[in-house]
């Protein structure tokens, strides 16, 4: 099951990091003392992990580990998708994660690695899309990085906006 939006906050500091071994890993403000993980993908070779605020819902962290390059494009086109936008950081809704017991380190990571991921890359952004997931209607947005949901609200697209040449560069090495 897809994560689902539940409100929106106010914006976070957010660091951004790509190199050649993770294709990007971002974090929103300090990191909570507990963290739970949904991870999609297809389970052999691509993985997305995001990291949400145990108490609260809140995301804290985005890490795109691995990607299929079969489901990599590049594009030389503009990202101008004009869809209604908020500023903030998104509060998913986590009431169906089984929370009470993480003790159990398992526990704490919710899994759907049947949603297969794609990879768009452009001159100076990148579009990860999730495949089962229908087209975003509306962003949420908190400096670089958009988060497209669904008529559901379900999270169906995570955007990184404004990357330099060296980042587009770094990406392309870890893929």
């Amino acid at each position: 099951m897809m994560i689902i939006l539940k409100n929106i906050v106010g914006c976070e500091r957010q660091t951004l990091e790509m190199d050649e071994y993770v294709p990007f890993a971002i974090e929103f403000g300090s990191k909570p003392l507990q963290l739970i993980y949904w991870r999609g993908g297809d389970g052999t070779r691509s993985l997305i992990e995001i990291g949400i605020n145990m108490k609260n819902g809140a995301i804290h962290s985005i890490s795109l580990i691995s990607i299929n390059p079969m489901d990599v494009n590049e594009t030389k086109e503009q990202n101008t998708k004009n869809l209604p936008e908020k500023i903030g950081l998104p509060i998913f809704d986590i009431s169906d994660w089984n929370i009470n017991d993480t003790s159990e380190y398992s526990n704490r990571f919710q899994n759907e690695f049947c949603s297969g991921v794609s990879l768009v890359i452009g001159s100076n952004f990148l579009v990860v899309s999730f495949k089962k997931a229908e087209i975003p209607v509306q962003y949420v947005r908190d400096d670089q990085v958009r988060f497209g949901f669904s008529q559901k609200g379900e999270l169906s697209t995570l955007e990184i906006t404004g990357l330099m040449d060296g980042q587009i560069e770094a990406l392309k090495k870890a893929i």
